[in-house]
């Protein structure tokens, strides 16, 4: 562990406010979604830039102590020279305030032994990848105002437990640990531990972490673990309104936190159900643009997860991207099913409808998860032996972790398990709980369709 020397006459202070960030993958475009004006690809190719020009501008509006990023400022080990010095511009701007910033490396930008081609201001603080690094956070008036404890990532992968060797030397000043992880203990890659292990080592009051892009309050009492989320969603794997946090920290108490949003593209599922009365691609389009037409209306109030606001912040969101999916049972059904085309069309039809306006709502796709309407699911007659058989057991397989360990055997190499966002693979589909589900639902209703198909012959 680094070495630390308090200076002799120094007063400590007991608390501070601070702006946590991270996952800000500088250089990594948004995913492409089709043909759009140049207008709106300038806006989709700068957004990543906007979010984290957003997040500088913050911490200069609420005059903060101090700027902590937690690992993936870049989003690849070679950064980009626009990404480099992008980063720089906004550093200097801190500098200018007097705002220092404390940073680690994660798995996507680890420090390794590079060349530095670019050179920081002297007010960014990169913490060491070789052990634990200590720094303290001084203010102008000589006292110390905070502890900050953190280590990079060498390469892209940490399997050690890293966060073990995270000891304050004392208490007498706020402590905080700066981590890059996935928070699971069993996925080996992104130092495995859990928020039981962070919360029982003593001494520190905020664990400030990086690594999952959707901001989570991981632990909301004393000491607070919090992942801030990605600044900017950059694919449909990212929804929502990204941004960071307003920290204020005390000794041996709760932190507050406050949410900041930056995201001025947001990446949104919306379902949309199906009506008895649905009979053509118009009705459809009506239901898309009702509900797209509520989502703008309701812009200004999206904040996602509960947190309020840090004052005098507003959410500010140039256009939404949206993969609209249709699910229940109706006549329309099988027309959807019957035609190819339907789907590409009402794409390219809402594009028209919705797609240049202020803020602008893009389609991403239109999916379909809809089924014919011959039975009623939830009211099976206890009589129906078969039926009743069948919708037992896809209970089971939905509610018994046995049973889903048992499909995934059956399903083999071409699905694995997905606890983590990053665990992507060349040869094999990710399966987490949505898409499971999501699978489950439509084999029963296949197998519900076909069993009383062969009946009505």
């Amino acid at each position: 562990m680094a070495a630390i020397v308090l200076s002799g006459g120094l007063r400590l202070e007991g608390q501070v406010t601070f702006l946590h960030g991270a996952d800000l993958h500088l250089g990594s475009p948004l995913s492409s979604v089709g043909r759009m004006s140049a207008e709106l690809r300038e806006k989709i190719r700068e957004a990543g830039y906007t979010a984290f020009r957003r997040m500088i501008d913050a911490a200069l509006r609420h005059k903060v102590e101090f700027v902590v990023l937690c690992g993936d400022i870049y989003d690849q080990t070679e950064r980009s020279a626009r990404a480099k010095g992008f980063f720089i511009e906004q550093m200097d701007r801190l500098k200018h305030a007097a705002i220092p910033v404390y940073l680690i490396y994660g798995n996507h930008d680890p420090l390794g032994k590079r060349p530095a081609y670019f050179k920081y201001p002297d007010n960014v603080h990169i913490l060491a990848a070789a052990e634990v690094d200590i720094m303290e956070v001084v203010g102008k008036d000589g006292r110390i105002k905070a502890r900050i404890l953190g280590q990079s990532y060498n390469q892209p992968w940490e399997k050690g437990k890293m966060h073990q060797s995270y000891t304050p030397p004392d208490h007498n000043v706020v402590n905080i640990a700066l981590l890059h992880t996935g928070l699971n203990p069993s996925t080996m890659n992104y130092v495995p531990c859990s928020a039981a292990e962070l919360k029982n080592i003593s001494g520190f009051d905020y664990w400030a972490l990086g690594h999952i892009h959707q901001r989570q309050v991981v632990h909301s009492q004393y000491p607070v673990i919090a992942f801030p989320g990605s600044p900017q969603g950059r694919h449909m794997g990212e929804p929502g309104l990204g941004g960071c946090l307003l920290v204020t920290a005390q000794r041996g108490k709760a932190a507050t936190l406050q949410f900041i949003p930056t995201s001025s593209i947001v990446w949104l599922a919306r379902d949309v159900p199906v009506k008895e009365s649905d009979r053509s691609e118009d009705d459809l389009i009506a239901s898309m643009i009702e509900t797209g037409d509520q989502l703008l209306a309701a812009a200004a109030a999206m904040s996602g997860p509960e947190m309020d606001l840090a004052p005098g912040e507003a959410i500010d969101i140039e256009g939404f991207i949206v993969r609209w999916k249709f699910s229940g049972r109706g006549e329309i059904h099988n027309i959807i099913a019957n035609d190819d085309e339907i789907a590409p069309e009402l794409v390219e039809r809402m594009r028209r409808e919705l797609g240049g306006g202020s803020p602008f709502l893009w389609t991403e796709d239109v999916r379909f998860e809809t089924a014919s309407p011959l039975v009623d699911l939830e009211n099976i007659s206890a009589e129906d032996v078969v039926l009743g058989t069948l919708l037992q057991t896809y209970q089971e397989f939905a509610d018994d972790p046995a049973m889903r360990e048992q499909v995934i055997k059956l399903i083999g190499k071409s699905w694995f398990e997905q606890h983590d966002g990053e665990d992507v693979r060349d040869k094999a589909l990710p399966l987490n709980d949505a898409t499971y589900n999501s699978l489950l639902r439509r084999a029963l209703h296949l197998a519900v369709e076909r069993i009383l198909e062969g009946r009505a012959l």
